[in-house]
């Protein structure tokens, strides 16, 4: 269970746990050009990845035209501000908070904008 993994982390260090790619997106992805495109890429990579996941756990609700890349790239966002926030408030119950959104979430944000005709 994640967040038992997150509480046993603060307890042994004394803060919340945070994410190395993520610490580097903050500290140095604005200054450093080389960074910036590395970090893009493996938030990018780590995002793809989370699309057969979320294709599966969508598919019994038979949406129509899903848009799986803007739920992945939603549902990353939530892991990274999850990430900052948790350690914001060295709380690394944040990301039990953040799981039980998940779901609508990801259904809200799957959801293609109507077009106007």
């Amino acid at each position: 269970m994640p967040q038992a993994r997150n509480m046993a982390w603060q307890k042994m260090n004394g803060v919340a746990p945070g994410c190395f790619i993520g610490n580097i997106i903050l500290e140095m992805a604005a200054t450093d050009p080389v960074v910036r495109e590395r970090v893009e890429r493996a938030i990018d990579t780590l995002t793809r990845s989370l699309h057969p996941i979320i294709d599966e756990y969508l598919k019994p609700m038979e949406l129509e035209n899903a848009d799986v890349p803007a739920a992945a790239e939603l549902l990353m966002g939530m892991i990274q501000g999850g990430q900052v926030l948790a350690k914001a408030h060295n709380d690394p119950l944040v990301f039990a908070r953040y799981a039980d959104r998940a779901p609508s979430m990801l259904i809200a944000a799957s959801m293609r904008p109507a077009t106007a005709a």
